[in-house]
């Protein structure tokens, strides 16, 4: 069971044993004196390591196969906010 701080807060599994914390929506995506480095990000463009050419792929590719980025046996269509979290958690 979890304590303390673990306990506190919406998460989201991934994976059979792990969750991950949901962070709260940023209100100030420039504002530098909020920036936290360990922040999950929900804007595609604050991924400065994927260009915009290559973003207005990614969605594309999502949008004409909702179920490309889950398991072949368990198909589940996830939202591209979701997508993007995960790659700058994968990236991170």
């Amino acid at each position: 069971t979890p304590i303390g701080e673990e306990s506190a807060g919406p998460k989201i599994n991934i994976g059979s044993e792990y969750q991950a914390k949901i962070p709260a929506i940023r209100t100030k995506l420039y504002d530098d004196d909020e920036v936290t480095a360990d922040e999950l990000l929900f804007s595609p463009y604050e991924l400065s390591y994927v260009d915009e050419k290559s973003l207005e792929k990614f969605e594309q590719l999502n949008r004409t196969n909702p179920y490309l980025f889950s398991s072949r046996h368990s198909p589940k269509s996830y939202s591209i906010e979701l997508i993007y979290m995960l790659l700058h958690e994968y990236n991170g």
